[in-house]
Order: C-alpha cells, then sequence, then structure tokens
C-alpha cells in the first residue's frame, strides 16, 4: 500500500476521482430536487418540497447510519467488501421488485401526483374552526 501513495500519479487521480464523486453526487441532488418540483402540487409547493426533501435527506442519513453500525459487526478486513457486495444485491433485488410500479408511476400524468380539490377544502374548512 506505501508503494501505491508514492507514485507519481496516485494523487492526480484520487483527486479526479473525488471531483468526479463530487459531479455525481450533485447531479443527483439536482435531479431529485427537479423531480421534485416537478410533482408538487402548486398550491403546496413550498411545504410539498420541504417534506420531500427531508424524507430523501432522513433515508439517506438513516442508511449510512446503518451501514457503519452493521460494519462493526464484520470482519474488519472484509467489512467494506461484504457491504458494498450486499448492497449492490439488496440494490438489484429493489429495482426487480419494484420496476413495474416506478415505470407505472413514471407514465402517470403529472396532474395525478395531485390532491383532489374536495380534500383540500375539507382541510382547510377544519382549519379555519379551530
Amino acid at each position: 500500500m506505501s508503494q501505491i501513495l508514492h507514485t507519481s500519479y496516485f494523487y492526480p487521480v484520487l483527486i479526479v476521482l473525488l471531483c468526479l464523486n463530487e459531479a455525481l453526487v450533485y447531479l443527483m441532488t439536482v435531479s431529485c430536487i427537479g423531480f421534485y418540483a416537478r410533482i408538487s402540487e402548486p398550491r403546496i409547493a413550498g411545504t410539498y418540497m420541504t417534506l420531500l426533501g427531508t424524507i430523501s435527506n432522513l433515508g439517506h442519513s438513516l442508511s449510512s447510519t446503518l451501514v457503519l453500525y452493521i460494519a462493526n459487526w464484520l470482519p474488519k478486513p472484509y467489512a467494506y467488501s461484504i457491504e458494498v457486495g450486499t448492497c449492490i444485491l439488496l440494490g438489484f433485488i429493489w429495482i426487480g421488485l419494484t420496476w413495474r410500479i416506478i415505470r407505472r408511476l413514471d407514465a402517470l400524468p403529472v396532474e395525478e401526483w395531485y390532491l383532489e380539490p374536495s380534500l383540500l377544502m375539507i382541510n382547510h374548512s377544519t382549519s379555519e374552526e379551530i
């Protein structure tokens, strides 16, 4: 390992890979926010965007915490490889099980994601009475 660190190309390659990682993370974040903006209802857009962002951040935080917690139980030399393999396998299983649902939701028009006006009026009238 120490020989790799002393080669002349290690740090430039590391910097390029880290920059590529950050670019892909930002690309994914922007695409998620764009999706949330597309499906959020204009009448409650700010609240809806905040809720979707919070759920997304909570999902990322909980999964990272869980993976780090499980790493303590695995043999130290193989923990990374075991967890990467397990997460990739679970990802493929998840995609396989939810592919039809995802395609069906993708085919829905944007208006189908909105709340029905009658539900909004019921909630609005009860909040005024309080």
